[in-house]
């Protein structure tokens, strides 16, 4: 028997034998240390699904927190979402007036309905919601004009909740009839509530 050749075949088997262990080590090392590498990308990319977010969420709130402050909560809830939205034309009335016509009690004083409209669908309703709930639309003082000339109102409704704002944009103020205050309408805003009122009534026209 050649020993020679048989103690060389021996080598070479555990030789091979040895690699084999050795690839099959790596693949394992390899294959834990993608496993680990693929939770930490979820990890990573879950943390900054939350901060966007967050940030997200703290971003709205300081263009917003204190116009929803003003306005209330229920109030603003409905502004936002409401599916009914009714436009007024208004006016201040007599006694004998409001005997005829529908009639509204603002600030103690009795107004006459002139123009009632459902303008849920009309355009434009999704950029007034948004504008009407900016910080950004209103001027932070108190609201100087003594006695309002209210020409226009906006009705948000849901079931048996409602909110009325009423309008003087020469004077460029809001009132809220049910938290009985007001607010400062930017120029902006102004100009954008005139045209935008201007156009309900151009095309409650042509219908």
């Amino acid at each position: 028997m050649d020993y020679k050749l048989l103690l060389r075949n021996l080598r070479y088997y555990v030789h091979v034998y040895d690699s084999e262990m050795t690839m099959q080590k790596q693949a394992r090392c390899r294959s834990g240390s993608f496993s680990l590498n693929g939770k930490t990308a979820i990890l990573v990319i879950f943390g900054l699904g939350l901060a966007a977010s967050l940030f997200a969420v703290w971003f709205n709130w300081s263009k917003t927190h204190r116009t929803l402050n003003r306005l209330g909560r229920s109030q603003s809830v409905l502004i936002a979402h409401a599916p009914q939205v009714n436009f007024l034309r208004i006016k201040k009335s007599t006694a004998a007036q409001l005997s005829d016509e529908p009639g509204l009690l603002i600030q103690n004083q009795p107004f006459v309905v002139e123009q009632l409209l459902d303008i849920s669908r009309k355009p434009g309703m999704t950029h007034l919601r948004h504008a009407l709930l900016q910080d950004a639309s209103y001027v932070w003082q108190p609201a100087t004009e003594p006695d309002p000339n209210w020409q226009y109102g906006l009705q948000f409704r849901e079931h048996n909740q409602e909110v009325l704002l009423v309008f003087d944009l020469s004077a460029q103020t809001v009132y809220v009839v049910e938290k009985s205050t007001s607010l400062t309408i930017g120029d902006r805003l102004a100009s954008g509530l005139d045209l935008y009122f201007q156009e309900i009534t151009k095309l409650q026209g042509r219908d």
